[in-house]
């Protein structure tokens, strides 16, 4: 996924939350919750400022970060 889609799918998942109980700083922090989380599997892109090369960037990126294993992780 791109930066688009991932922002799409954290705005997604906030939207399937009910929010009718939750005072407004609770929300925000929801918000910024499902944003930055739906961008961790992305995290890998640092892999480009210690490798060299468009070979290991490919071979990093779509890897463990982009794991069904690691979806608790980074939705919890």
């Amino acid at each position: 996924m791109d930066t688009i889609t991932h922002t799409l799918f954290g705005l997604t998942l906030y939207g399937a939350i009910d929010k009718s109980k939750m005072d407004q700083s609770h929300k925000r922090a929801l918000l910024f919750t499902t944003l930055v989380g739906s961008h961790i599997p992305d995290s890998d892109v640092v892999v480009n400022l210690t490798e060299t090369g468009r070979i290991m960037q490919q071979m990093w990126h779509r890897g463990l970060t982009h794991s069904f294993f690691l979806i608790p992780i980074w939705e919890s």
